[in-house]
């Protein structure tokens, strides 16, 4: 983890890599979700 926040351009690819984590851990869950119900 990392102990401070980030200022500036680091920080601004700190939130961008947090939003494709989470956003690739929406398409699998979704994926996981459709290949269950399908």
């Amino acid at each position: 983890m990392l102990c401070g926040v980030p200022l500036g351009d680091s920080f601004r690819q700190y939130k961008d890599q947090m939003n494709y984590h989470a956003a690739w851990s929406t398409t699998v869950r979704q994926f996981q979700v459709a290949e269950r119900s399908g």
